[in-house]
């Protein structure tokens, strides 16, 4: 039931202002489907309501706000049968709505129409369009046609078009770098500007070119008053240089954070530290090249700082000691240090990569230890857990403890191969084809498992 308006007025005494306050306040209040009753009950001229341009702003506004963007296009088209000129906040409204449909090709049509409309586009207008257009980057050179196109007819191209050309840029950064280097000056620079272009390097991983866009923002950003989209920057610059390969880099730049926030100069005062997500995106950098001495010192350096560790740091440590068998026993003492350091628990990512790191360094007792904290509460095993354990009773021919942990863990593909594998290295003929006959899914590795005891 439609809610009575402020001062006891009905919907059929509202006009003018008033009619304008209300439906704005049902907006507010996120109430849309009142407003459609209220403005279908307007244009149809029941109660003496009369319909005016400014109220039904309002009620675009509110389909915008909750949402109900096909409503604010079926409410446009209504108006222009009814004869009210929709103005440049009415056509506006309609391409934030398409905005925020995805639909880009409607966004674009209206703003072809305005002229038609008697609605001259203004600045805002095309960064409505424009902001349509980033949730389809394929259509990047849409947006470069249409700011051309806008920028012939006397509208100047601000910092927030083009910031938003910057995101919908995409992968093309080469044409994100153009708009940066069309810059007026320093002041024209803002956090949407450079996050897009350094965003659209990144998913094109140029690196290098995303590290430029950084140093130049950080050369005029004490000018600028931008301090505030550096932390996005860097960690786009961070992501940019780990998904790259590019460990030694991102160490680099992981340092020069600390040290610009440690910095006396003015200039350099005003950045902040980085946080736990850019320490961690190190050490995933690590991992990736397999450089765990590296990725443990960046633990270290973390926890030097007072910064709370979480699962995702230790976890990604424990994966970089993985990649090389001698690192099995930091893996152990990144263990240690989770259950008595008082971080967060284990949780299955880290147990995995720990026990491949013992699997790895052929540490076959040490998984084995390790094997009885996993009935720790709360942690589930699963066979990617469970196999780097019956991997270890396969190398070391531990036929007898491998037939043990069948019994608390299921018969998987992985899993039964490597049970197989230890029977049959231990001599244990009888109990290895016992086991092949029930192995699920067994192939030409079960057998070859089965037949090569070396």
């Amino acid at each position: 039931m439609a809610a009575r308006p402020k001062g006891g007025q009905s919907h059929g005494e509202l006009s003018g202002k008033a009619l304008t306050s209300e439906i704005a306040r049902l907006g507010r209040s996120g109430r849309w489907q009142e407003v459609l009753q209220l403005a279908t009950k307007t244009l149809s001229s029941e109660g003496g309501l009369r319909p005016n341009v400014i109220s039904m702003n309002a009620a675009l506004a509110a389909f915008c706000r909750s949402r109900a963007w096909r409503w604010s296009l079926a409410l446009l088209g209504v108006l222009e049968t009814r004869g009210l000129d929709p103005d440049a906040v009415t056509c506006g409204s309609a391409i934030h709505a398409c905005g925020i449909g995805n639909s880009w090709p409607t966004s674009m049509a209206l703003l072809r129409r305005m002229k038609t409309l008697n609605a001259e586009p203004s600045t805002t207008t095309l960064n409505e369009a424009l902001n349509a257009l980033q949730f389809d980057t394929p259509n990047w050179q849409t947006g470069l046609e249409l700011a051309e196109r806008i920028a012939t007819e006397g509208l100047r191209p601000d910092v927030i078009t083009r910031g938003s050309l910057a995101s919908a840029s995409g992968h093309r950064w080469a044409e994100a770098l153009n708009l940066f280097r069309s810059m007026g000056g320093a002041a024209a620079l803002s956090t949407a500007l450079v996050g897009g272009i350094i965003s659209s390097c990144t998913a094109a991983l140029r690196w290098h070119r995303a590290m430029e866009s950084l140093l130049h923002l950080r050369q005029v950003e004490a000018g600028a008053g931008v301090s505030g989209s550096l932390v996005i920057c860097r960690g786009s610059v961070l992501k940019s240089l780990a998904r790259s390969f590019r460990w030694e880099l991102c160490c680099a730049e992981l340092l020069e954070m600390w040290r610009r926030c440690r910095s006396q100069e003015p200039r350099s005062s005003a950045e902040p530290p980085p946080d736990l997500w850019a320490h961690n995106v190190c050490i995933s950098a690590c991992e990736l090249s397999g450089r765990w001495r590296q990725a443990l010192l960046l633990l270290r350096l973390a926890r030097g700082c007072r910064l709370q560790l979480d699962e995702i740091s230790f976890a990604s440590a424990a994966s970089a000691c993985t990649r090389r068998g001698l690192a099995w026993a930091f893996g152990l003492w990144l263990f240690e240090e989770l259950r008595l350091g008082g971080g967060p628990e284990p949780d299955a990512v880290f147990m995995t990569a720990t026990l491949t790191a013992c699997d790895v360094g052929q540490r076959w007792h040490s998984a084995m230890k390790l094997r009885r904290t996993l009935e720790m509460p709360g942690l589930q095993t699963d066979e990617a857990m469970n196999l780097p354990v019956m991997s270890c009773c396969q190398r070391s021919a531990f036929w007898t403890t491998a037939l043990q942990l069948l019994e608390e863990m299921p018969l998987t593909y992985g899993v039964g191969n490597a049970a197989v594998g230890a029977c049959s290295r231990a001599m244990q003929w009888m109990q290895s084809s016992f086991l092949l006959r029930f192995l699920p899914d067994r192939d030409v590795l079960s057998f070859a498992a089965f037949l090569d005891p070396s």
